[in-house]
């Protein structure tokens, strides 16, 4: 079903997982990724590096050239502390955070970066490789954010920092 975007062989798209993509040939989803979110939607050029790992029970939606380098984690749902952190707990003992993740227009996350729930990096945003996103954090635009847990540390333009 998939196969112009990704091989199937090496990389694993859950059933459950909807995908849309508008522009369906200029995306592109590397080997070993694992995608288990409600709904990944993917604009033109956005790209999907090897490893990656997409989990949750919420969405990603990526605008245009967006870049998930390699190995990093997009958790679209995550536990909190509760009785029950486990997927074998009963429902009513877990607190599960679920929510949209929204990476707009050419923003960028490096290598080994864990995204959590509820995020959004703003038009043309980067986030350090290594770096953690906590819950609900937004970066505004033409930001560069690094570290753990990620901060402010310049513009992505030429603007001094004042």
């Amino acid at each position: 079903m998939f196969e112009h975007l990704f091989n199937p062989s090496a990389a694993k798209i859950s059933e459950r997982t909807r995908v849309d993509r508008p522009y369906p040939y200029d995306s592109k989803i590397g080997d070993f990724v694992l995608i288990t979110c409600k709904l990944l939607s993917m604009d033109r050029g956005a790209q999907i590096n090897a490893g990656v790992k997409i989990v949750g029970g919420g969405n990603l939606i990526m605008g245009e050239n967006v870049v998930i380098s390699y190995n990093s984690v997009i958790l679209t749902g995550s536990d909190t502390i509760s009785k029950g952190m486990s997927d074998a707990s009963l429902k009513e003992e877990r607190n599960v955070i679920e929510g949209t993740t929204i990476l707009e227009d050419n923003s960028y996350i490096g290598a080994l970066c864990t995204v959590n729930p509820k995020c959004i990096l703003r038009e043309s945003t980067v986030l350090g490789a290594n770096s953690y996103l906590p819950t609900g954090t937004i970066i505004p635009k033409n930001e560069v954010w690094w570290g753990q847990p990620a901060m402010f540390r310049r513009f992505r333009d030429s603007r001094p920092i004042s």
